[in-house]
């Protein structure tokens, strides 16, 4: 019970970049099957509410400088909201490879973002490699999210030897409108491709905090308050 109550606290009060799941330096990103064992590996092998603790202090919404957050519906279509926690802009960020390869999951939805050879914004049910993508975090705390598989075509540097994209990287992007863009037709430098990743309050989302572990949590942190006061 004790070790289980320090790492209640931990995930309380540590960044979410401070809790590693793992190593996983050593994942084949070419590989679909690579990438999804060494995701699921922490949770195969972890106690059912130590699992429920890491999922939640990864959920985030992703707020876009074209004034929306990025949503992942139960049918598999993608779309964009100004609405504050709206149940399905409520994303996981899952960690692939540290320190900055990551995935987005729809927590209500189950379903991971994709992006396809066209440069369209798909989802799956499960985590491959067109589910992947780079965060480049930016001064101002904004990131941009490139696909790692897409665009495809790559050419070896003659004099390192290091194969690299032909092409400039295609980001996650949601246009004026709230609707995804075509990966193709995105800039870095873009506002539509710009999303800050914000904190998700459970009490204005109760319904994806429903596991026992909450009352714990709950308790835990009306201690630690009254020994502060």
């Amino acid at each position: 019970m004790k070790s289980f109550t320090l790492i209640v606290i931990v995930a309380i009060f540590c960044p979410v970049d401070c809790l590693s799941l793992g190593d996983y330096s050593t994942v084949d990103l070419s590989d679909r099957h690579d990438v999804e064992n060494h995701v699921n590996r922490f949770t195969d092998d972890a106690d059912d509410d130590i699992v429920a603790i890491f999922n939640a202090i990864n959920y985030r919404q992703f707020y876009c400088r074209t004034g929306f957050h990025l949503q992942i519906f139960p049918n598999g279509s993608i779309g964009g909201t100004p609405e504050d926690h709206n149940r399905h802009a409520i994303l996981k960020l899952v960690m692939v490879q540290t320190p900055n390869i990551v995935a987005l999951k729809g927590v209500d939805s189950g379903l991971y973002l994709a992006m396809d050879r066209h440069g369209q914004l798909n989802t799956s049910s499960i985590l491959t490699r067109s589910c992947v993508f780079k965060e480049e975090q930016m001064a101002d705390y904004y990131s941009r999210f490139s696909s790692v598989r897409h665009p495809s075509k790559r050419k070896r540097d003659p004099g390192t030897g290091e194969e690299k994209t032909m092409d400039d990287p295609w980001y996650i992007a949601l246009d004026q409108k709230g609707l995804p863009t075509n990966a193709q037709m995105t800039k870095p430098e873009y506002k539509r491709v710009q999303f800050l990743p914000r904190a998700v309050d459970p009490e204005k989302v109760p319904y994806l905090y429903n596991f026992p572990v909450v009352q714990q949590l709950q308790e835990i942190r009306s201690r630690l308050t009254k020994n502060r006061l």
